[in-house]
């Protein structure tokens, strides 16, 4: 039993979350998904999924390739469970298309792409990223 009000639990999460958003602009993503997961204690919010995952994705660049795989899965947990609680999470959403193009062009999973594509189909500047190269339209055509 907890016996802080509602309003007490949100405004403790917020805390904790801003002291994760600063983590996050210093580049220290596991510190900040720590101050998430904190947060999430006090009072559970999808934002909170979305910002793990976006931590997940931006870190996935500083490993190599081989341990990339690896913290996309757990972007993709975390976007998973972000739109379990709120299906009309925009940051979730924008995150579950740009780790799915990510998990595409490194051929980790070609279908994401396709994923991708169906969440920003009215979006022509991510509809551009995802078709082919010119390089591979012209090997296509050899």
């Amino acid at each position: 039993f907890n016996p802080m009000t509602i309003e007490m639990r949100k405004e403790k999460a917020d805390q904790t979350k801003a002291q994760g958003n600063e983590e996050f602009k210093k580049g220290k993503y596991e510190l900040a998904i720590s101050f998430y997961q904190i947060a999430w204690k006090h009072y559970e919010s999808s934002i909170l999924y979305s910002n793990i995952a976006r931590c997940h994705l931006v870190n996935s660049e500083n490993f190599p390739e081989e341990m990339v795989k690896s913290h996309l899965d757990r972007c993709i947990e975390s976007w998973a469970q972000a739109l379990s609680l709120d299906s009309e999470n925009i940051k979730a959403i924008i995150i579950m298309g740009d780790c799915s193009i990510k998990m595409a062009h490194n051929q980790l999973n070609p279908l994401f792409l396709e994923e991708a594509i169906q969440y920003y189909k009215y979006d022509s500047f991510i509809n551009f990223l995802a078709r082919p190269s010119k390089s591979a339209r012209t090997r296509k055509s050899l």
